[in-house]
């Protein structure tokens, strides 16, 4: 997912592992700007959807669907 400044990203569905099948658990995110990663977490299971955003009351949430049926919801400061 892109915003103004940051890249947030999963290791889920290839995206920093070539192999077919591959990837990992590991949730960054990123400055577009200089590629630097900012932020990094481990999440419960490998990401199975690329990060969704959206605002409650005034505060933005990002939410990546993992493993087989469950969500993880980070709020930004």
């Amino acid at each position: 997912m892109v915003k103004k400044t940051l890249l947030f990203s999963a290791d889920g569905n290839d995206l920093f592992n070539g192999v077919a099948g591959g990837g990992g658990n590991t949730f960054r995110a990123i400055d577009k700007k200089t590629g630097a990663v900012l932020h990094e977490m481990q999440l419960p299971a490998m990401a199975a959807g690329i990060p969704m955003t959206y605002m409650v009351e005034g505060r933005q949430v990002i939410v990546v669907a993992v493993g087989a049926a469950k969500l993880v919801a980070l709020a930004l400061p």
